[in-house]
């Protein structure tokens, strides 16, 4: 990831109303023709042969870091677990500097911002889950971190707008998948740092792919603290 942080986590924080965050979190499925080994491997939920790209974006939705190949079946969190994202953010050198904001009587460190697949880690934030009896502080939680994260969501539609390849069963062998996307991203954020009109009209049969499966893995306690501190920031702010 990209050694400059300050920008994005202004903007996501006066911008996007969500101090701390350092980049959004998801994934979606490439489609691709089945393989011919290990088919099944690939096959996912929504019933199609695919690639996972999962992807870290900043404010504006450029890519900022990506991992692309892992079959179609791999639930986010373990496309997560797999990456060097959570490798990098295990032994605390994602953030470079990684400067903490006192917020509540809590130091609040820089955070991806992950949907309810994810696992909930001090450098990792999301939301409380649906299936909860949530007071009116938490739906607020989920608000505010929901329509900051939308910034990953609207530049995978945006990609695959851009480049239908992505939107559409590939026939390309699996060993050039990773070159191919990895590629469309960075024109991607050519596109997007150099204003390029984007049509409306390129929007038409794209889709997200990814159903959202909830991780049910305990929060560590540190991590906790950090979600309950913004809780209480978003009641006032």
């Amino acid at each position: 990831m990209v050694g400059q942080f300050q920008d994005v986590v202004d903007k996501f924080d006066t911008t996007l109303g969500f101090p701390q965050a350092a980049g959004a979190i998801d994934g979606t499925h490439i489609p691709i023709k089945a393989p011919e080994e290990a088919k099944e491997d690939y096959f996912n939920r929504k019933h199609f042969y695919s690639v996972v790209l999962q992807a870290v974006v900043d404010a504006d939705g450029r890519f900022i870091d990506t991992n692309v190949g892992r079959p179609g079946s791999v639930h986010d969190a373990r496309v997560f677990a797999l990456s060097s994202v959570k490798k990098r953010l295990a032994e605390g050198i994602l953030f470079n500097p990684s400067p903490t904001r006192e917020i509540n009587g809590i130091d609040i460190p820089l955070a991806l911002l992950g949907d309810p697949a994810y696992p909930l880690l001090p450098g990792l934030l999301k939301g409380y889950t649906a299936h909860q009896n949530l007071t009116r502080q938490q739906r607020v939680f989920n608000n505010r971190l929901s329509r900051a994260r939308f910034v990953v969501e609207h530049a995978f539609g945006r990609l695959k707008g851009r480049w239908r390849i992505l939107n559409k069963k590939n026939d390309l062998h699996l060993s050039f998948m990773r070159t191919l996307v990895q590629t469309c991203c960075t024109l991607h954020n050519i596109c997007e740092s150099n204003g390029d009109p984007f049509r409306a009209a390129w929007m038409y049969g794209v889709e997200n792919n990814v159903p959202v499966n909830h991780n049910n893995q305990r929060p560590r306690a540190d991590s906790s603290r950090i979600r309950e501190a913004l809780k209480q920031y978003f009641t006032i702010h």
